[in-house]
């Protein structure tokens, strides 16, 4: 799948990790999921997320206390992808190769 972001060339989707359905898990470790998926390596291996992201504030902002449909995304580079957080997903796409 392509992503087109801003005008700029498209992008290959290379993770998706859904959301909805998982018991209590923050949601920065979903982040770290998908992005250790998309990188290949296990999820000790990566980065750490707080270089890039504030990963309690990612947490913070998808608490939902009640029912009420929230329609905010989060996006942010991390080494070559682009990640999208939304309340139902987390979205990884690898940067294009000019």
């Amino acid at each position: 799948m392509i992503h087109q972001r801003d005008g700029r060339r498209s992008a290959e989707l290379v993770e998706e990790v859904a959301l909805r359905g998982e018991p209590q898990q923050p949601v920065c470790m979903a982040v770290v999921r998908a992005l250790s998926r998309a990188c290949g390596v296990e999820p000790e291996r990566l980065d750490p997320l707080y270089h890039v992201v504030d990963p309690e504030a990612i947490d913070a902002l998808f608490v939902s206390h009640d029912e009420t449909p929230r329609t905010l995304a989060v996006d942010f580079g991390y080494r070559d992808f682009d990640v999208r957080v939304t309340p139902d997903r987390v979205t990884v796409w690898r940067h294009p190769e000019d």
